[in-house]
């Protein structure tokens, strides 16, 4: 489990990216972060690491998604790089 300090900056970079700069909107974005973060685990790898940077960058992109309320197209939008996220952690394995 994620200790606070990594899940607080991930938080910031994740509201610097969304360009939020309140935190009336922290726990609704903590939550796709989460959802997010289980959504790698099980369409991924359950080894999904989000503080890597090809992973923090898509974990980014989902939240933005998510926030902006257009997950249902993220899948499409990212078909390239959800596939070369497979390949990497089948390369792992």
């Amino acid at each position: 489990m994620e200790n606070t300090t990594q899940k607080d900056s991930l938080l910031e970079e994740v509201k610097l990216y969304l360009r939020v700069d309140v935190s009336d909107f922290d726990n609704e974005i903590n939550g796709f972060i989460q959802s997010s973060i289980v959504y790698f685990k099980n369409k991924i790898s359950s080894d999904f690491d989000e503080n890597k940077d090809f992973e923090k960058s898509i974990l980014k992109d989902r939240v933005r998604y998510q926030f902006n309320r257009a997950i249902n197209e993220f899948e499409y939008d990212f078909i390239s790089e959800l596939l070369n996220l497979e390949e990497l952690y089948e390369e792992k394995n």
